[in-house]
């Protein structure tokens, strides 16, 4: 799993960023990691939010009402969460390939209701691939065409996820996109292989 691998030093490449800003102790060079990683992997982590300095559930991190104290904690704290998604995605796919099921690894979920009915882990889904249509909308690291052919993509998944094929049917549907995904930009594998794991992982 070449795509894994490079997600993974993505991952390290963004926590060595972190703590070089830290020990630089600049608060203006804080600040701008402290909102590029937000807006990396707000999305993509489960508990972003949690324990975080000037965070709301409803409007995310508020800068007006975080010191540089607390810019600095947060940064530390999203060391932690990066650690453990680096982790969750081993887990996962490994989960993926063997037949596994771990449903308390939690990579991307956004249904935030306590009181999570039988129903919980469809809608999560529903509002991930949302949330996915808009990330790669709004990528601009990516080009038009490979846009268009990400959403093309990321449709013919939503289809196979909303289909009443049993898992293994929907599985070998689902390996050209991943073969499909082995040569593509990390920030694609990042917004697509979490999809993938909760259809088959949780």
């Amino acid at each position: 799993m070449s795509k894994i691998n490079q997600m993974k030093r993505e991952i390290e490449k963004d926590i060595n960023s972190i703590k070089e800003v830290l020990n630089k102790d600049d608060l203006d060079e804080m600040m701008k990691i402290h909102k590029y990683m937000d807006s990396k992997y707000q999305s993509k982590i489960d508990t972003w939010g949690l324990s975080q300095f000037g965070w709301s559930d409803n409007l995310g991190f508020d800068y007006d009402f975080i010191g540089k104290s607390g810019i600095s904690e947060n940064l530390e704290n999203m060391i932690g969460k990066l650690e453990g998604y680096k982790q969750d995605l081993d887990l996962k796919v490994y989960e993926i390939f063997n037949g596994k099921n771990s449903s308390g690894v939690k990579i991307y979920n956004s249904n935030k209701n306590a009181n999570a009915n039988t129903n919980t882990n469809t809608n999560a889904t529903v509002v991930n691939f949302s949330i996915v249509e808009n990330n790669l909308k709004n990528n601009e690291s990516l080009t038009e065409e490979q846009t268009i052919e990400a959403l093309k993509k990321l449709e013919e998944l939503r289809s196979i996820y909303q289909s009443k094929d049993n898992k293994k049917t929907k599985w070998s549907k689902v390996k050209p996109i991943m073969i499909w995904l082995a040569d593509k930009s990390v920030d694609v594998g990042i917004a697509f292989l979490p999809l993938i794991t909760s259809m088959f992982g949780g």
